[in-house]
């Protein structure tokens, strides 16, 4: 029994090198574009699979809502996982047998399910999910691993976060930055006078411009957005979808809403930018008042003259006038104010105010 250990350890290094040499997969894994880590077959028409992760998936369109790496904390929410397999039917005379390998932040492994592809099956994607409610996941960095016949073919990491992904910079977090502007120039398209407080007017409007980073990590043909308008009474007064799709050159949402008098309130008011109904962004705003523009009064052609005397008679005729008086303990200064063209001032009263004004 004592030359037991010695042969069982000579052993094991034999029996390791002789698994590994079975394996059929690459032992140098591939990054993909979309984030998937593959551990590529060794046989041309063999296997490999690519990793889609979703919030949602629309049964009767096939589209996967909220695709990505980073998803929000939420009652009743999802993390949906679905395998496109490469090379399925080329191995149509056999059942394949796969795992979804559910891994949490610790490392460890937190759901094992295990699926069995038929021959019978047409379709090429098999799939598998894991509930993100708040009493049963913490934010952090998850993974999904992928295995057939219990040998690893692919896996990919994602995020649960308790915040607005726009608020991140975490990997595949779609970021938005909304700013507003007060003119656009006919000639250029260009929006000008970046502000956050605008003037009503009849003819007034608020631009918003919407930047958008990281959106072209999603795997979505259509990213589904809307823009709702809030008033400062809290209220919806205006939503707009914006369909973008992944082809589009473009990387900015624009929309704008009237600013007449007649349709806004002052106050307060807010953007919200929505993806795929879930909230992604919201900046304020603020709408003043119009100026208040007075007619001119005809009373600007009454004409004031002013003189001055240092006496007056018993019968309060003024003596003088004059411009220099000598202080004294009874001495007084007068003045008598001369009014033209007051008859324009029509039938209002008119408010005068004479105002002395000392040496200091």
């Amino acid at each position: 029994m004592k030359y037991l250990k010695p042969i069982v350890l000579l052993l094991f290094p034999v029996l390791f090198g002789m698994i590994t040499a079975c394996s059929d997969r690459s032992g140098i894994p591939v990054s993909g574009a979309d984030s998937t880590i593959v551990y590529p077959s060794k046989q041309e028409d063999g296997i490999n699979a690519k990793i889609v992760l979703c919030r949602k998936y629309d049964k009767k369109t096939g589209i996967h809502i909220g695709l990505g790496t980073v998803f929000v904390i939420r009652e009743k929410e999802s993390v949906n996982a679905f395998v496109d397999l490469e090379n399925r039917f080329v191995h149509s005379g056999r059942v394949l047998l796969f795992h979804f390998d559910w891994i949490g932040p610790d490392g460890k492994s937190i759901f094992l399910k295990r699926i069995d592809h038929s021959p019978t099956d047409s379709t090429t994607t098999i799939n598998g999910s894991i509930s993100i409610s708040p009493e049963k996941r913490e934010p952090g960095q998850y993974a999904l691993k992928v295995y057939l016949f219990r040998e690893l073919i692919a896996e990919k990491q994602f995020w649960l976060i308790n915040e607005s992904p726009s608020d991140t910079g975490l990997p595949g977090a779609i970021i938005s930055k909304i700013t507003f502007f007060g003119n656009k120039d006919k000639n250029t398209g260009e929006l000008t006078s970046s502000d956050s407080t605008f003037t009503l007017g009849e003819k007034e409007r608020v631009f918003a411009s919407i930047e958008l980073k990281n959106h072209r990590s999603y795997a979505d043909g259509t990213l589904k957005f809307k823009l709702d308008w809030i008033g400062s009474d809290g209220e919806s007064f205006y939503r707009k979808p914006i369909d973008l799709l992944l082809t589009d050159s473009a990387s900015r949402l624009i929309s704008s809403i009237s600013i007449s008098p007649k349709n806004r309130k002052t106050g307060k008011c807010l953007l919200r930018l929505y993806l795929f109904d879930e909230l992604l962004n919201e900046q304020s705003f603020e709408l003043r008042p119009e100026p208040v523009i007075l007619p001119k009064r005809r009373v600007e052609s009454i004409t004031a003259k002013i003189q001055l005397y240092g006496k007056a008679d018993k019968s309060a005729m003024l003596t003088g006038p004059d411009s220099v008086f000598v202080c004294g303990e009874k001495a007084k200064v007068y003045a008598m104010i001369k009014l033209e063209n007051i008859r324009f001032s029509g039938k209002r009263e008119l408010k005068f105010q004479v105002d002395w004004i000392g040496t200091n």
